[in-house]
């Protein structure tokens, strides 16, 4: 009965405190509020949370239970006070409320970081590199100096750097990781590492759900680069040598298998320069190459199946071939094979079929194929056609020009134009292939602009007008707006424009000193100078204009933003570059909100 009498003394001194209105004020750490019993105590400290963390409020004090709500800012918070932080730099405000209806408030910032241990060790992180990134598992992958002066090593870590963990084997002081590639699916990662300093660089592989690293390839002497992967056939083709000679081979390794090195380019015809490129095409089991595989004095591209090997198909003609001559495309998913060649001191344009020998011409024989690399062309995705930039037989005119993959002739898109005041060059295709981008000189616009052409019609159409466009323009994903940078007139201002022609370019940066640049759905994230003098750092901002806002950390005088790369959610910003000025370079998180 005494226990009952203490219990309901004490529920009337509730009631009472309740009925003066009698509260105690708090502010904890960002929290405010007011209690009709014991004060409010977080049992977390924190001054500030990153992007894509989690911790419990961990709250006492108040009549439990309590309701969590977030007021403001990314994140969620559960039914036990757990919070979910998300990918903004919006400060947080969550309301708690107990059982009573009393409210409390917490407010703490967001704020990016670096994805690696800190402090690093002298040399920083590996080669100005950006880490290589997955969306679906929020992982990332990059290589450094972490554990051990002198020793590269490949690291994976969440999005924000938590969950830190070493991938590769174990090295010798002065080894090195020197390459990595995932696989698609982000399941599986190939890394290149010489583990002994011996100059042998072999080819591992990682079952990333818990595996641990397989050697694919037990050189004993040699080097090798990675080129292409096939999903299909579950198999890395790599270039270089097995035998420390100057020669490069093709060869594939399969993952998950050790000393499963093959090689697909048999005997070559000359030991240098030998292969240097390859790729898988679109059934994903056949590889095209190029190299010397026939013939010593000349460069040619081959085909190779890998499921039903024939014998190497030497797709380009002798006579055809030059040093020059860069790596070929496959237009469409049909085998279709079109490349640019120099053999006589101008470019030319060839069409040929994987595993059948031989090309045909596709010019016609009054057309020059008008690219500084010969690989400027775009070709539509059933593979039959393939656009261009040519000049006439005298070279008095150029135009933008249509040719079959498959049959010599030249049909003009554009209208002709002057040589003398005519450029062209970046030729991109709208993904519905009705309209061809590109930057050109053209008589009577100054300078070199940004133009669009109908492909059906043959109308261009000007959609710059303001001083020199650089040829990297980009397209907004929906193809309805494009950015492109200008010289202003030694540095670049960066512009937003419609592509249906109409408006006028809108001026995004308010300084005329931007680098890189990468287009998401409806914002633009840049490298700029904000005054002259100032470092490189990174902005984000909306195609209208607004909400531009600094996304980079501070960067010391002397230092500098140097490059930068997004997920493919585009909710994660990653970046590098030697911020502090310790000689020491970083790799930083961030979000473009």
């Amino acid at each position: 009965m005494k226990r009952n009498v203490y219990l309901i003394v004490s529920l009337l001194n509730t009631v009472l405190l309740l009925l003066s209105g009698c509260r105690l004020n708090t502010d904890i750490l960002g929290i405010s509020g007011n209690q009709s019993t014991s004060p409010l105590i977080i049992n977390n400290s924190f001054t500030s949370l990153k992007m894509g963390s989690s911790i419990d409020l961990n709250i006492s004090g108040g009549l439990p239970p309590y309701n969590y709500q977030v007021l403001s800012g990314a994140a969620t918070i559960d039914l036990n006070g757990r919070l979910q932080v998300g990918w903004s730099h919006s400060d947080l405000e969550v309301k708690v409320t107990d059982s009573i209806g009393e409210e409390f408030y917490v407010t703490v910032p967001v704020e990016g970081g670096s994805i690696h241990l800190t402090p690093l060790n002298p040399s920083g992180l590996q080669n100005y590199s950006l880490p290589i990134i997955c969306s679906n598992t929020k992982k990332i992958y990059f290589m450094g100096e972490l554990e051990t002066v002198g020793v590269v090593e490949l690291f994976e870590s969440d999005f924000n750097g938590d969950n830190l963990r070493k991938i590769n084997s174990p090295l010798v002081t002065g080894g090195n990781v020197y390459n990595a590639q995932l696989t698609p699916d982000c399941q599986g990662l190939f890394y290149i590492a010489d583990q002994v300093i011996d100059n042998v660089n072999d080819v591992f592989s990682v079952d990333l759900n818990g595996g641990s690293p397989i050697n694919l390839t037990n050189l004993t002497s040699g080097t090798l680069n990675f080129m292409d992967y096939s999903p299909t056939l579950n198999k890395m083709a790599v270039v270089g040598n097995n035998d420390g000679t100057f020669k490069s081979e093709l060869f594939t390794v399969t993952f998950g298998v050790t000393s499963s090195l093959s090689i697909v380019s048999d005997t070559l015809a000359a030991d240098f320069p030998g292969i240097t490129e390859a790729r898988f095409l679109a059934d994903d089991t056949t590889i095209m190459f190029s190299g010397t595989q026939f013939s010593a004095s000349e460069k040619h591209v081959h085909t190779q199946s890998l499921t039903a090997p024939a014998g190497i198909s030497q797709i380009s003609n002798n006579g055809t071939g030059a040093w020059t001559f860069l790596m070929p495309q496959e237009i469409g998913s049909s085998g279709n094979i079109v490349y640019g060649s120099l053999p006589s001191g101008s470019c030319k344009l060839y069409g040929g079929l994987a595993e059948t020998a031989g090309s045909v011409n596709l010019l016609s024989t009054n057309i020059n194929f008008e690219s500084t690399f010969c690989n400027d062309f775009v070709g539509l995705s059933d593979g039959s056609q393939v656009f261009y930039p040519a000049s006439n037989s005298s070279a008095s005119t150029k135009a933008i020009y249509m040719s079959s993959t498959s049959a010599q002739g030249s049909t003009m898109i554009t209208p002709s134009y002057p040589s003398a005041s005519t450029l062209f060059s970046k030729l991109k295709l709208s993904s519905d292939e009705s309209t061809i981008y590109f930057t050109a000189r053209l008589p009577s616009v100054t300078g070199i602009q940004l133009y669009k052409v109908d492909i059906a019609t043959g109308v261009v159409t000007v959609l710059s007008l303001v001083e020199d466009v650089r040829p990297d323009f980009q397209l907004s994903p929906d193809e309805s707006k494009i950015i492109f940078k200008s010289n202003a007139p030694s540095t670049y201002d960066l512009y937003v424009t419609n592509t249906d022609g109409t408006g006028t370019p809108l001026k995004l940066s308010p300084t005329n000193d931007v680098t890189n640049f990468s287009v998401l759905t409806s914002k633009v994230i840049f490298m700029m100078k904000a005054n002259p003098g100032d470092p490189y750092e990174l902005y984000s901002i909306d195609f209208d204009g607004n909400n531009m806002k600094k996304i980079s950390r501070t960067v010391v005088a002397g230092g500098n933003v140097l490059t930068f790369s997004v997920s493919q959610d585009e909710q994660s910003i990653f970046y590098g570059g030697d911020l502090e000025v310790d000689g020491r370079y970083e790799i930083y998180f961030t979000s473009a909100e």
